[in-house]
């Protein structure tokens, strides 16, 4: 049976897409999230994403969040809690693109590469931590593909290497010995 917290996600996805997508907050938002100076310089006095109340509403997700652990899983957080939440955050949050309905995919997908490793690992042999490396390679990836079109955008060119010193390895001209 799944907790309420699960059933709280389901609903609050399709609520989440429709205040960033279709409402003039969730555009604040998104567009503070991309450039806040660029938010402030069309006209938004305070971007929200530096208002309290979206301070608070980020508080309210990380609570939301223990509390739905809380009543699945286990009954209370232990001191050697799990400590791979934030690596997989935020390996949703780059396969889903920011995107409500994208994180939701990208969780299932995570959940279930996480859910399925211990039953791999009995039927076929292979560790566990198979799943740990591969969502390890997807991050990677994702980091890649963002520094490639980060660096499109700001035109970097490409490092410059050095001359080769033209008197060889370590030789010293005469006129600066003097």
């Amino acid at each position: 049976m799944p907790t309420w917290g699960v059933l709280l996600a389901v609903l609050g996805i399709p609520l989440l897409w429709f205040l960033l997508y279709r409402t003039t907050l969730g555009f604040e938002i998104r567009a503070a999230g991309a450039n806040s100076d660029a938010a402030r310089y069309a006209g938004m006095k305070n971007p929200p994403a530096r208002r309290p109340d979206d301070v608070n509403g980020r508080r309210a997700c990380a609570a939301w969040r223990a509390a739905q652990h809380c009543s699945g899983s286990c009954t209370r957080i232990a001191p050697g809690y799990d400590t791979t939440i934030g690596f997989d955050a935020i390996t949703v949050a780059l396969l889903g693109r920011s995107n409500p309905m994208g994180i939701a995919l990208a969780g299932l997908l995570l959940g279930a590469m996480r859910a399925g490793a211990q039953s791999m690992q009995i039927s076929q042999a292979c560790p566990a931590n198979w799943s740990i490396a591969l969502q390890a390679v997807i991050l990677l990836f994702l980091v890649i593909n963002l520094l490639r079109r980060w660096r499109a955008t700001h035109h970097v060119d490409a490092p410059t290497v050095a001359p080769a010193e033209p008197y060889g390895l370590g030789a010293v001209p005469a006129e600066v010995s003097k």
